[in-house]
C-alpha cells in the first residue's frame, strides 16, 4: 500500500506520465517503502489505523478553520473599537490528552487561533498567553481538547 503511495507520489512530482519514469519509479518507491518499514517502523496495521482516523481528522481540521475565522473576527472588533481595553493574560492548564501529537496538536492549534499562543508545553501542562482574558476562559475544556481526545480514543481501537 505504502508502495503505490509512493510510486504515485514519484509520478506526480515528475509532472507526467510516461513509462520510463514509472520504470524509474519502481525501485525508487521500493527503496522507500523499505526504508519506511524497516527504519520508520511503518506497518499495515499502522496505515490502516491512520486511514480510519481520516473522517475524524477532517472533521477537526473544519473545526479549527472554523475557530480561526471566529477568532480573526473577535480579534479585528478589538482593534477597530477603540472603547475596548484588552487585558492580557497567562493561563496555566492541563490538557488531559494522552499522548505527545495531542498535546502538539493542541499546541499547534491554541497557536494558529488568533488573540493566544502557546507559551510553554510540558507534559501536557500548558501556558497560553491571551490577548484578552475572554480568549482564554474555558480553554482547557475547548472544542479541541474535545475532539483530540475523541481521535486518540480512535486510535487506540
Amino acid at each position: 500500500m505504502l508502495f503505490l503511495f509512493y510510486l504515485g507520489l514519484f509520478i506526480a512530482f515528475n509532472g507526467k506520465f510516461t513509462w520510463e519514469i514509472f520504470y524509474i519509479g519502481l525501485p525508487v518507491a521500493a527503496g522507500m517503502d523499505y526504508f519506511s518499514i524497516r527504519h520508520l517502523g511503518y506497518s499495515p496495521k499502522k496505515m490502516w489505523r491512520v486511514f480510519k482516523k481520516i473522517p475524524g481528522i477532517i472533521k477537526y481540521l473544519i473545526i479549527l478553520l472554523i475557530e480561526i475565522i471566529k477568532a480573526n473576527v473577535a480579534v479585528i472588533k478589538m482593534i477597530f473599537s477603540f472603547d475596548i481595553e484588552p487585558e492580557p493574560c497567562l493561563k496555566s492548564f492541563d490538557s488531559g490528552l494522552s499522548t505527545k501529537t495531542g498535546n502538539a496538536l493542541l499546541a499547534n492549534s491554541i497557536t494558529l487561533t488568533p488573540g493566544t499562543i502557546t507559551v510553554e508545553m510540558e507534559d501536557g501542562n500548558f501556558l497560553v498567553h491571551a490577548l484578552d482574558k475572554e480568549y482564554a476562559e474555558g480553554i482547557e475544556e475547548s472544542v479541541f481538547v474535545k475532539e483530540i481526545k475523541k481521535l486518540e480514543k480512535e486510535g487506540k481501537k
